[in-house]
Formats: structure tokens, sequence, C-alpha cells
């Protein structure tokens, strides 16, 4: 069965890169820029998982968690960052519905053994 997901960036250049590679291995998306997108997507869409940005120009990633909570969807998330070893990291991972943190760049090939492992 084919997988989707969602990635929310706002760095187009770059989710479009992504979104190509992951289309490449099978895997469909949807681009958002920013998070008050999230919820008509997840109401009209199956989504596997959610690749989310950390630091996003007007607002940061983590609060489709707390969208998430609210709503009670329980779809994982992976962020993405361009930090390494950053308060950040640890904070990310701490919610239960974060399945990984990945410090760009990274190599689509551990994104798509990430998403075809869900």
């Amino acid at each position: 069965m084919t997988k989707k997901i969602i990635i929310l960036e706002d760095d187009v250049a770059f989710a479009e890169t992504l979104a190509e590679g992951l289309r490449q291995e099978g895997i469909q998306s949807i681009h958002i820029t920013e998070p008050r997108e999230l919820s008509s997507v997840l109401k009209n869409n199956k989504i596997d998982l959610i690749l989310s940005d950390i630091m996003l120009e007007d607002s940061m990633g983590f609060d489709i968690i707390k969208l998430l909570n609210f709503t009670k969807v329980n779809t994982p998330v992976i962020f993405m960052t361009g930090f390494d070893n950053t308060p950040e990291l640890s904070k990310a991972l701490s919610h239960r519905q974060v399945i990984d943190v990945l410090v760009k760049p990274f190599k689509i090939s551990i994104l798509v053994n990430l998403i075809n492992n869900l």
C-alpha cells in the first residue's frame, strides 16, 4: 500500500526536493508551509506520517503537537532541523508521537526507511 505523508516545510525548494525523492520511492506527499494548514489536510486525507521542520518562518513545528493532541490525531511525526545538539532535539523527542528527529542535510534513504517501517 502506498504511504502518504505531509511535509511541513517553509523552504519550498527543499520540500520539492524531498517530495521528488519520496515520489521516486513510491511515497506520496502533500507539501504545506504553515501549521494552520494541517487540520484540513488531515481531515481530507489518510496520512501515515507528518514530516515537519522545527524552525518555521512564522512559528515552531512543535505547534503541531498541540494541534494533534487537541484533535486527538495519532499520526506519527518526524521533525527536521538544521541545528545539531540543541535543546530542541531533546524537546522534540519528548513527545510520544515523535518517532525521530533528522538533522539536515540527511539522506533520503534514511527517511524512506523510517516511513516504510511505520
